[in-house]
């Protein structure tokens, strides 16, 4: 979740990197971040990252179950001038150091207070005067400072900070490191006027605070453009901010977007979108080999127009970020993408077609078997669930909250009229044993819909519409489907999240109303979520059911 480098001449083989996730965008409703993946601790590389140690003072040994703040590790630091270890933990845990390469800790800052911030941000300047940044309504929100290495801290927040931001981003202009520009987020993940905050700190003298520094207030001067490309960090999901390395007036701001001002955001009068999209207000159109959720950018050393960006699509690089059109180049080969599902052809018939929808990156397909070959793009969006025809001639691809469309071959919008409980990664699937003149000439379609399944018939046929399955409903969220091939076909098998297992015959003629038959293994878990069912293709009596066992001790 964070890495970093010892700077100093002589022990850049040495690197950190920190584990677990506490603020990720899965499970994300409304503007709370539900979900959360337990690490353990901090890893430590002394040959440039070839191996690496796990901490033992950092270690828990816990992946099941929280126990510690040392298993959510958000920013990592190193001070360039005494190799102290910077390392946030958790959410609204502490700011800790190590004076010894991370065999000990100390915490240097605790917000204090009950939960409710998105943690603590870092920075250091080139002499060790260090930064922090502490987000949420706690005791100690606010920016601090220290000269000491850490040892003390002095409160230098502008007069009459509101505790209201749910993160807090910062950055040190590396031209004139007595200025910091912090930007700030209240949450909402929905764009918000009043909900961007950006401030201008200059040192002057003495301990920072007070007359000793001085504050600008220029949150007035949000990035409002055309839609898609009006500022938005989806509750503070992509975030963060970056002073150019030789202008302390260029300062870059992410969000879904990514945005330049020439002039420290001072107006609005310099602000360009360089990356995320590149909307005209007709749609979400992608910017040339970049890609939306910002999460963080680096600059080449020595080279301040070379910027590397971190995105939900991978990492793009500019040779020259201050072009009017900055041009980038997408890092190919470097897997970062993460596929939620993937399909192949029932058939055979294209034994090489692969089909499948990847965490924000739309859904693809490919009948290559070269790898440098580039896919089909069938749709944008979270790519989910994907189905191919009997044939190999249908495509259907879903994206998040249960939306579907038939892509080949004609598009076609596919979610049920009516539909309720849909899911973030809401199944499909597709019934291989079709045939023609009675379920359609490349399949029938079902549809999970909460705790309720839809059958349609051939989705290739545009006059064909959805029955709702009623009798398949039992109380409790479908998490998964698998179909039989064979011996027999047409049998249908889903899975609960409640712990139950069901079969149903005869699934492409039954009434709405037939019951399926209760096959529940006995002394199978209960709140276990079922991630795949998988059937025999030669024998439709013999199962396999996988659970995705987050929170649940295997």
């Amino acid at each position: 979740t964070t890495i970093a480098q010892d700077p100093r001449v002589g022990e850049r083989q040495t690197w950190y990197y920190g584990s677990g996730e506490a603020s990720s965008s899965a499970g994300l409703t409304g503007d709370s971040f539900a979900a959360r993946f337990k690490g353990d601790g901090i890893f430590k590389s002394t040959d440039g990252g070839l191996n690496w140690t796990l901490l033992p003072s950092t270690s828990v040994n816990s992946p099941h179950a929280y126990v510690s703040h040392w298993q959510y590790i958000t920013t990592v630091k190193v001070s360039p001038t005494t190799g102290s270890v910077y390392a946030a933990r958790g959410y609204n845990a502490s700011l800790m150091v190590s004076k010894d390469g991370g065999t000990t800790w100390t915490d240097t800052i605790d917000p204090g207070g009950s939960p409710g911030s998105r943690g603590i941000d870092i920075a250091i300047t080139s002499t060790g005067i260090v930064y922090a940044v502490v987000a949420g309504n706690v005791p100690k929100s606010g920016i601090w400072r220290s000269t000491d290495d850490g040892a003390t801290w002095t409160d230098i927040s502008p007069s009459g900070w509101v505790k209201n931001k749910s993160r807090l981003v910062l950055d040190i202009a590396p031209s004139n490191e007595n200025i910091v520009y912090i930007a700030g987020t209240d949450g909402a993940r929905n764009p918000n006027p009043s909900g961007f905050y950006l401030y201008k700190y200059t040192y002057q003298s003495g301990d920072g605070s007070g007359s000793g520094g001085q504050w600008e207030d220029r949150s007035a001067n949000k990035p409002q453009l055309n839609s898609p490309e009006n500022w938005s960090s989806q509750g503070g999901y992509d975030f963060y901010i970056r002073v150019k390395p030789d202008d302390e007036n260029t300062v870059f701001v992410a969000g879904t977007c990514l945005y330049r001002s020439t002039d420290g955001f001072t107006t609005t009068n310099n602000i360009t979108v360089i990356g995320g999209y590149k909307g005209t207000g007709m749609g979400y159109t992608m910017y040339p080999n970049h890609h939306p959720d910002n999460h963080t950018a680096v600059f080449a050393p020595g080279q301040p127009n070379v910027m590397y960006s971190g995105h939900d699509g991978g990492i793009s690089k500019t040779l020259d970020v201050s072009a009017n059109e900055v041009a980038w180049s997408y890092s190919n080969g470097f897997l970062t993408t993460q596929f939620y599902h993937v399909s192949i052809d029932p058939s055979g018939t294209k034994a090489d077609l692969i089909v499948g929808g990847l965490q924000d990156n739309g859904s693809y397909g490919t009948e290559s078997t070269n790898n440098q070959a580039a896919w089909t793009y069938y749709q944008g969006g979270d790519g989910m669930y994907s189905a191919i025809g009997k044939s190999g001639e249908a495509i259907v691809n879903s994206y998040q909250n249960g939306g579907s469309y038939l892509n080949i071959p004609f598009r076609r919008n596919l979610e049920p009229p009516g539909a309720t409980g849909l899911q973030w990664s809401n199944p499909i699937a597709m019934n291989p044993s079709s045939t023609s003149g009675t379920t359609g000439s490349e399949g029938m379609l079902f549809y999970v819909g909460g705790s309720t399944l839809w059958r349609m018939g051939d989705v290739t046929d545009a006059t064909s519409s959805y029955v709702k399955l009623t009798g398949t409903n039992k109380g409790a969220t479908i998490g998964n489907l698998g179909f039989s091939t064979e011996n027999p076909k047409h049998r249908l098998y889903y899975a609960t999240t409640n712990g139950g297992v069901y079969k149903l015959d005869n699934a492409d003629v039954s009434a709405a109303t037939v019951v399926p038959t209760d096959i529940s293994p006995a002394g199978g878990p209960s709140n276990a979520w079922p991630n795949s069912i998988q059937v025999n293709p030669e024998d439709g009596n013999e199962v396999l059911l996988t659970y995705a066992n987050y929170e649940v001790i295997s």
